[in-house]
């Protein structure tokens, strides 16, 4: 089994928080599609993967800078493709979960839900 992880849900997909193995990017790749996104897709086809076994160890390793390219930088092609990618390749709760925190920040108004 391989292993994906070192991140907590909560805390986000950013691949910052994760150590991967090789055999994450043998099986897996980034899609250059998305300009700012791709490791975001990464970890949506990562977390998704029943073969992988994930593991969380609550280590800070580093610190971040959460004012990066990528907290003001919009990617439009991956946030009209995030839904399917989330239904392709998590749980079906999970897609529905999303659907459903999506559909309850609309309905406050937030624009900004990713």
């Amino acid at each position: 089994t391989t292993r994906c992880g070192g991140g907590h849900s909560r805390a986000g997909f950013g691949s910052g928080r994760r150590f991967y193995p090789a055999d994450v990017v043998k099986k897996w790749k980034y899609n250059t599609d998305f300009a700012v996104y791709a490791d975001h897709a990464l970890n949506i086809q990562c977390w998704g993967d029943a073969g992988m076994q994930k593991k969380y160890f609550p280590y800070a390793v580093a610190k971040f800078n959460d004012t990066g390219f990528s907290s003001f930088a919009k990617d439009a092609v991956f946030e009209a493709e995030k839904p399917a990618w989330i239904k392709k390749y998590m749980s079906g709760y999970i897609y529905i979960r999303y659907l459903f925190r999506k559909w309850k920040a609309a309905k406050k108004g937030e624009t900004d839900f990713r």
